[in-house]
């Protein structure tokens, strides 16, 4: 995903890996923080779109692009050292079986 966002505009893996701050209220957007949330709704957009429904609704309630990226990058990781320890218990189990 990193290189597609990349290919597509470089200015967006910029917005997901460093994130922006929406402004509070009525404040007037500078010509920057328009840039900066245009983007970050592109980022977003093309991430969502790429998700399957059950990714989808883990993410749906968020609005930075770096927020869906750390969540999605935190739910793997743990999924993957989850299967790691399964890994590692199954090995241990079958250990025992095996006939020296």
């Amino acid at each position: 995903m990193r290189n597609y966002l990349i290919a597509v505009n470089p200015a967006l893996w910029d917005i997901v890996e460093v994130g922006i701050i929406f402004p509070c209220g009525d404040a007037t957007l500078t010509q920057d923080q328009e840039i900066d949330i245009q983007c970050n709704y592109r980022a977003l957009h093309l991430i969502k779109s790429s998700l399957c429904a059950e990714e989808f609704d883990k993410i749906d309630r968020l609005q930075s692009a770096k927020e869906v990226w750390g969540t999605l990058f935190i739910n793997h990781q743990g999924t993957r050292r989850v299967i790691e320890g399964i890994i590692t218990l199954l090995e241990s189990e079958l250990n025992r079986f095996i006939i020296r």
